[in-house]
């Protein structure tokens, strides 16, 4: 059995990730840093939490919302906010070991 070679040219890859042993990334108007997708995800996060208190809200003041709609959006809020946490907390303690180390 033969098996034929990988051709770069089929993969698109335009210019490599790595030259020389350092990471190089090419960055155009659409790429995000790490900044804008924090503030995109925590934008989210207030969306989803924003639309989970308007629906209690209507369904608390007797408009003709179904309760499991209801447990679907809080449930999905307060999970998004659990996830939100967790990397909050890992990214804290990523930092505190980067501050620990011996330079």
């Amino acid at each position: 059995m033969e098996l034929d070679p990988i051709q770069l040219d089929s993969l698109n890859i335009e210019t490599p990730l790595f030259k020389a042993g350092v990471a190089h990334y090419e960055t155009d108007d659409t790429s995000l840093n790490f900044g804008k997708a924090l503030q995109k995800a925590m934008t989210n996060l207030n969306d989803i939490q924003m639309d989970a208190k308007g629906i209690v809200d209507d369904f608390t003041s007797g408009k003709d919302i179904e309760v499991h709609d209801v447990m679907v959006l809080t449930e999905k809020a307060g999970l998004s906010l659990e996830l939100a946490m967790q990397v909050r907390n890992r990214l804290v303690e990523g930092y505190n070991e980067i501050i620990r180390m011996q330079v």
